[in-house]
């Protein structure tokens, strides 16, 4: 039984590898692109310049649809509902700012954007180079299990 889990981690491990490599160049581009679209759409929202806000928004929609496409085909189906309903909930919030641009929706998106970033390329790291937790016995715990076992 390890060994299947063992071969599927490994695969799972090489396939989100492979994803990585293929796509983080462009995921950086789209993540930078969006997080400029949506800062700049904040700052012409909080001026009040909404004819200036407009455009910077549809641009957000436009790249956000981009990075949605390109993280769907991240190898861990688990994550797709996640995807799907964050994705759902961001190009919500940019066509309600089309009608009315609020600067704290956007700075909102923003920080969530961000985030995510930082999810996906935490999940891009390479697996050998994640260093799990050491635990610490101390020593009157570990004299207390000898005891036990004397």
């Amino acid at each position: 039984m390890n060994g299947i889990k063992m071969t599927q981690f490994k695969s799972l491990k090489d396939d989100i590898a492979e994803f990585g490599h293929k796509n983080e160049e462009e995921m950086n581009f789209l993540f930078r692109s969006l997080k400029h679209s949506l800062k700049t759409a904040t700052d012409h929202a909080s001026m009040h310049r909404y004819d200036r806000t407009v455009p910077s928004i549809k641009h957000g929609l436009n790249l956000s649809g981009l990075l949605y496409k390109n993280l769907c085909l991240i190898p861990v189906p688990s994550l797709r509902g996640h995807i799907d309903d964050l994705f759902d909930y961001i190009k919500q919030t940019l066509e309600e700012n089309l009608r009315v641009p609020l600067s704290e929706d956007l700075t909102e998106l923003s920080l969530l954007i961000k985030e995510l970033e930082k999810g996906v390329n935490t999940l891009l790291l390479p697996i050998d180079s994640i260093s799990l937790p050491t635990i610490e016995i101390n020593e009157q715990q570990e004299q207390a299990s000898r005891a036990v076992l004397s």
